[in-house]
C-alpha cells in the first residue's frame, strides 16, 4: 500500500501577485511568481486527484476547521478584482470521513485569499480542480501537532492520491513601510524559516521561539509545520525556488517530493489476517498469500524461522490493540504474526473487538523480538534502543522500546512493574531485548 500524500506546495498567497490584481506592481514580486509557477507544474505532474489546502486565514476561532460547501464559485471582490474567478470542487467524501473520525470543526467557508491565490496558479495547470479546505488557528504547537498528527494517520490511510497545499506568507515586518512596520524579529524570523527549508529539517519550524514568532507577524508556520506533521518522514527532498520581500513581507516558494512508502509484508500479513478473520472467521495461510510478496528463498526462511512477535493496532493515531508473544509460542514466525494480530484486534481486554467498518481506519506495527538478555544495572538500560521485561515471583511485565513519552530508563521501569504488580521494594530480575519494528 502506497502512502498518499506526493507532494507539499509551499506557497505565499499576497493578493498582489495575481495580474489582475496587482497589475504592473506585480513585477515587483517576479521572482516569487516565477516560484509559484514553477510549485504549480511540479504539483501538476504529480498529477493529484485531490489537493488538500491548509490555510490560516480560513479558521472560525478553533484549532482547526474544514469547509463543507459542495463547490466554490469565487472571486476577489474584496481586493477590488471581481473579473479573478477560480471555480473548484470540494472533496465531500473525504469530508465526511475527517468530521466523523477526527470530529474537525465543520462548516461553510469561505475560499480566503490564502487559498483562491496559490489555487488560482494552479488552475493554470489543471483543470477541474478539487480541494481540501481546512483553516489552520493560531494555536499552541502542541495543540496543533496532535490533532495534525491523526489527520496525517487518516489521509495516509485514504485511497487517492493527495498534495498538500500550505499556504502562508512569512514575516510581515520587514520594512518600515510595510503592512507593520519594521521589527528585527521579521529577518531572524524569515532566516530561520528560509534555512530550515534549505537543510531539508522541517522539524526546526517547531524551534522557533514564540517571541521572535509574535514580534515577526507571521501566519505561515502553522500551516508549514501542520503539512510537516501529516507527512512526517516522509518527504524525500525540497526543493525551494524563490525567497524575497519585495513589500515588507516574506514570500517563501518550494515544493516537497514525498517518498513512497510500501507496507512491510509482516505489516501485510497482519493487515489481511485481521480481515479475513473478522469478514469471514477465516484463518488466513500465510505461506500461500506470502508466496506473492516474496521470492521462494526468502518465504523458505520466514516459514522455518521462530520469535516472539507484538502486533500493535492504531486508530486516527491511538491504540487499538496490542498483544504480544516474549517467546515464540507457534511453529513459525509467520504464524507467529497472525495469531497475535487476530488476538489484538480481538482479544486486548482494555478495547472492545475491532469492527468490520474500522478496518479501514486501522494501522499496524510489527515488532518482532529479539533475545533476552539479563541486566546487570540500570546503566544496561535505554528505553529508545531496548525493550524491557521485568520478573518476580509469578508475576511478569513487558514493555517495548521506543515508545512515545517514555523517554528514561526510571519512566520505563516505573510503568512495566506498574504492569507487571510488583512494588518498589519487591525484587525482581530484569531483562532487555532488542525489537525490529515494521511498519
Amino acid at each position: 500500500m502506497m502512502s498518499p500524500v506526493i507532494g507539499v506546495s509551499y506557497l505565499p498567497h499576497p493578493p498582489i501577485i495575481v495580474p489582475e490584481v496587482g497589475k504592473e506592481k506585480a513585477e515587483d514580486a517576479f521572482q516569487t511568481i516565477e516560484g509559484v509557477r514553477r510549485v504549480a507544474k511540479c504539483t501538476a505532474e504529480k498529477k493529484p486527484e485531490t489537493i488538500v489546502v491548509l490555510t490560516p486565514h480560513a479558521q472560525q476561532n478553533c484549532v482547526f476547521s474544514i469547509a463543507s460547501n459542495q463547490h466554490w464559485d469565487a472571486d476577489l471582490s474584496r481586493f477590488g478584482c471581481p473579473e479573478a474567478k477560480l471555480f473548484v470542487k470540494n472533496n465531500t467524501d473525504l469530508v465526511d470521513k475527517i468530521t466523523s473520525r477526527i470530529g474537525l470543526s465543520r462548516l461553510e467557508m469561505d475560499l480566503d485569499h490564502g487559498a483562491f491565490v496559490p489555487l488560482y496558479y494552479m488552475s493554470k495547470e489543471m483543470e477541474d480542480l478539487k480541494i481540501l479546505l481546512i483553516g489552520v488557528g493560531p494555536y499552541p504547537l502542541d495543540t496543533i501537532t496532535s490533532i495534525a498528527s491523526s489527520l496525517g494517520n487518516l489521509l495516509n490511510q485514504h485511497n487517492e492520491n493527495m498534495v498538500l497545499l500550505a499556504s502562508g506568507d512569512l514575516s510581515h515586518r520587514l520594512k518600515s513601510d510595510g503592512p507593520y512596520g519594521l521589527h528585527p524579529s521579521g529577518a531572524i524570523f524569515d532566516e530561520m524559516v528560509v534555512n530550515a527549508f534549505k537543510s531539508n529539517r522541517l522539524d526546526q519550524l517547531k524551534k522557533i521561539n514564540g517571541m521572535i514568532r509574535e514580534e515577526a507577524a507571521e501566519c505561515g508556520l502553522n500551516p508549514f509545520i501542520v503539512a510537516n506533521e501529516i507527512t512526517k518522514n516522509h518527504i524525500e527532498n525540497i526543493d525551494l525556488f524563490s525567497y524575497e520581500a519585495p513589500f515588507g513581507v516574506g514570500y517563501l516558494t518550494a515544493f516537497a517530493n514525498c517518498r513512497t512508502v510500501s507496507k512491510h509484508p509482516y505489516v501485510k500479513l497482519a493487515a489481511e489476517s485481521i480481515k479475513q478473520y473478522i469478514e469471514n472467521r477465516k484463518m488466513l495461510d500465510p505461506a500461500e498469500y506470502l508466496s506473492c510478496l516474496m521470492d521462494e528463498n526468502t518465504l523458505k526462511k520466514e516459514i522455518e524461522r521462530r520469535a516472539g512477535t507484538f502486533v500493535s493496532i492504531y486508530k486516527n493515531g491511538f491504540l487499538r490493540g496490542c498483544i504480544g508473544t516474549i517467546m515464540p509460542s507457534y511453529e513459525n514466525l509467520l504464524l507467529e504474526i497472525r495469531q497475535n494480530a487476530i488476538a489484538a484486534a480481538t482479544e486486548d481486554p482494555r478495547f472492545p473487538p475491532v469492527q468490520a467498518k474500522e478496518l479501514e481506519d486501522i494501522a499496524i506495527k510489527v515488532d518482532v523480538l529479539g533475545e533476552m538478555e539479563n541486566v546487570q544495572g540500570r546503566s544496561d538500560l535505554d528505553p529508545k534502543v531496548y525493550g524491557v521485561m521485568v520478573v518476580s515471583s509469578h508475576k511478569k511485565g513487558v514493555l517495548l522500546p521506543d515508545l512515545e513519552g517514555v523517554d528514561t530508563v526510571e519512566q520505563q521501569l516505573d510503568i512495566v512493574k506498574k504492569k507487571a504488580g510488583i512494588s518498589q521494594e519487591e525484587a525482581m530480575k530484569i531483562y532487555r531485548f532488542r525489537v525490529t519494528r515494521f511498519t
